[in-house]
């Protein structure tokens, strides 16, 4: 195990993600604006999708 990147547990790892109320409000207001504008215009799947995943 190297001192550089030792190994570290899920939980750990877990913790140094940021969390919802880390976020700037209005970052996350807009996420919500465009996931809504999204929804709203999402596109039909590609007929060769479904292919490609078989």
């Amino acid at each position: 195990m190297s001192e550089r990147n030792p190994v570290r547990s899920f939980g750990k790892l877990k913790s140094l993600f940021p969390k919802a109320e880390d976020v700037d409000p209005e970052q996350l207001e807009r996420v919500a604006r465009l996931k809504e504008r999204y929804l709203a215009d999402k596109p039909e799947l590609d007929p060769d999708v479904a292919a490609y995943w078989a």
